[in-house]
């Protein structure tokens, strides 16, 4: 039971955990925390793949001081065993439950016997079906991973590839908002702009402007435009001959950046001269980047010839053709839709032709037209950069979607146009929702608990909780509080399980001794429940349950001014289900007897509202039989 409530507490904290932290980082190194202060393991890591290797930086613990010296690498045979190494390697979750002569802690041995730990579990973490990590457990108890660790711990990794999940999207919309950014104000300048050299130097500016590069340049017919600060470092690349590697795609280039170590250059030769960009490596590794800086180069071009040949303006759409998020352009004045990227189309089932008869305001189905149009006007007043808002779009079949939405205007003096940026956040969702099934499965499996030791009240908290619910529901209580007094309910009679067997299940009438023993139960159930971070106000509730409102009851023997709302439902509702349904010592007396119990009680024992509400209830139809959801 201990290590249960210990669990239950250590999940509670990683489900806060996942929903405030900023950054990948600080989630694994709290999650990492929670483990060891709350769930009372000896050590722990959240190690993520970098490269062939697992990062173990991330860690709590005995361990944290090793490390640097724990090597795992899913594909070195001799790095790659252990619970950890065979998790990266198949996915699976792996247990030893005591080392002290495993063959493959062998490499580890004097780490072990330094540390003193005996068991290890790893759990894979997985992002649609790739392994990114895994959640190591240590611990000096052999023999303590069992199949309840493994479930928690699977759900854990679970959740917590939901966080990355949801922080990698997150710092992508801001990513592509800095890129659409300088996307535009380029699109602009090549649209516009009828001196080659002030392209050119602006080209540059707007490129850098997206923060992620930290030079760029153009070499052009002998000259040289660029801006940042690596603009020493890409020029010295040109003068040593760097140009020879440069291809028409692109290429890193082997030099190592003094200004920002670790950056690198890297280059893509056009028909129009070479075009340098200076950033860190991972950029260059990221495909869907390098594609947007080959079709910005080859859009560049085309800006050129329009110069050198007076050309028509060119239409930059192509750059986002491939991009995984949703592009929209859209009149300002009739919200029409103009142009869309190919995902667009897909996500929301339209064809071309069928997406420019509607409106942006048709495929949202919580903002209006006008409400639309108020909220973007601050980008045609220039008042704002861009704006940034959650809606949910409607697919052309009916079924919708959420998303993140960022709107920038472009005020091309031809043909302005709001661009528009939509990121699908249906797995950010996704993952809030998992959050709360998790806490459902706990309480519903510490209800199960008590249960299980009073075999002869089976289904009775269950049976309050639904009674509670609905008479929550019948007195328009919001969702919120409705929610927790579900959960009061399922775990009211917790407390029980500090209660000795033979007293719960006694046939015969209790002695006053016995009696006062089973009172304890609510301050026991309290007691495990306050200690659960969010649980007060069901604490509160299931320590009210028996209670009354003119002060007769226990344990704190307090009035109705003093109740909680959710103390007074609980309080009907056990009253109800007890007298309704068979005990060791009796046989059940009826719902009849029960409502008239409440009834003759009414405003004496238990509140009038409430013995109202339950009356409605039961006068609806409703029984203990009814399907919870009907």
């Amino acid at each position: 039971m201990a290590n249960l409530e210990r669990y239950f507490r250590m999940l509670s904290e990683c489900n806060q955990i996942l929903l405030r932290a900023e950054d990948e980082n600080t989630l694994a190194r709290q999650i990492c925390d929670a483990i060891v202060n709350i769930g009372g393991f000896d050590s722990a890591f959240v190690g993520l793949l970098k490269g062939d290797r697992l990062n173990l930086e991330i860690s709590s613990g005995v361990l944290k001081q090793y490390a640097d010296k724990i090597k795992i690498e899913p594909d070195n045979p001799q790095y790659s065993s252990g619970a950890s190494g065979r998790a990266l390697k198949d996915g699976q979750t792996h247990i030893y439950n005591d080392v002290t002569y495993e063959k493959d802690y062998d490499v580890y041995r004097d780490i072990i016997n330094e540390t003193g730990l005996k068991a290890n579990m790893a759990v894979a973490i997985k992002v649609d079906e790739k392994i990114i990590g895994t959640i190591g457990v240590y611990s000096k108890i052999p023999g303590i991973f069992t199949d309840i660790e493994k479930r928690l711990f699977e759900e854990l990794a679970g959740d917590l590839a939901y966080g990355i999940t949801a922080m990698r999207s997150k710092k992508r919309i801001e990513k592509l908002n800095e890129i659409l950014k300088s996307i535009r104000m380029a699109n602009q300048r090549i649209a516009k702009e009828d001196n080659l050299d002030n392209l050119l130097e602006g080209f540059c500016k707007d490129l850098e402007s997206a923060r992620f590069y930290h030079g760029v340049a153009i070499y052009s017919e002998g000259k040289i435009y660029c801006a940042g600060d690596c603009c020493p470092v890409i020029k010295e690349c040109i003068k040593s001959g760097e140009l020879e590697k440069c291809t028409d795609e692109f290429q890193v280039i082997d030099y190592k950046c003094p200004v920002h170590p670790d950056s690198k250059p890297a280059c893509i030769k056009k028909a129009y001269g070479t075009l340098f960009v200076c950033g860190r490596e991972e950029i260059f590794d990221d495909p869907e980047q390098v594609s947007l800086l080959e079709e910005l180069a080859g859009d560049l071009g085309v800006g050129i010839e329009r110069i050198l040949n007076r050309s028509d303006a060119l239409t930059f759409g192509r750059i986002v053709q491939n991009l995984s998020e949703e592009i929209h352009i859209v009149d300002p004045d009739t919200l029409k839709y103009k142009l869309v990227n190919p995902i667009t189309l897909r996500r929301l089932g339209y064809t071309f032709n069928e997406i420019k008869e509607i409106k942006a305001s048709d495929v949202k189905t919580d903002l209006t037209f006008d409400e639309i149009k108020e909220m973007l006007e601050p980008l045609r007043r220039h008042e704002k950069e861009y704006v940034q808002f959650e809606t949910i779009h409607k697919r052309k079949d009916g079924t919708t979607y959420p998303v993140m939405i960022s709107v920038f205007y472009n005020d091309d003096p031809v043909n302005p146009s709001y661009v528009a940026i939509a990121t699908d956040l249906s797995g950010i969702k996704g993952m809030e929702l998992k959050i709360n099934s998790l806490v459902d499965s706990l309480v519903i499996a510490l209800s199960d608990m008590v249960e299980v030791k009073d075999p002869y009240t089976a289904g009775h908290q269950r049976r309050v909780s639904m009674l509670a619910v609905r008479i929550g529901k019948e007195m328009g209580l919001k969702d919120e509080e409705i929610k927790e007094i579900e959960i009061a309910g399922l775990l009211h009679d917790i407390g029980k399980i500090s209660i000795p067997l033979d007293i719960l299940t006694k046939p015969s009438k209790l002695k006053k001794t016995e009696f006062e023993l089973i009172k304890d139960h609510v301050e026991e159930g309290y007691k495990i429940l306050r200690r659960i971070k969010d649980f007060e106000t069901v604490a509160t509730m299931v320590r009210q349950h028996h209670e009354r409102i003119n002060g007769s009851g226990y344990p704190l023997e307090i009035k109705g001014d003093k109740m909680a709302i959710g103390g007074k439902i609980l309080a009907v509702a056990d009253v109800v289900e007890a007298m309704s349904s068979h005990r060791p010592y009796r046989a059940a007396l009826g719902i009849e007897a029960a409502l008239e119990e409440i009834n003759d009680n009414i405003g004496i024992l238990y509140d009038e509202d409430v013995v109202k509400a339950c009356n409605r209830v039961f006068d609806s139809g409703w029984t203990f039989d009814t399907p919870e959801n009907d």
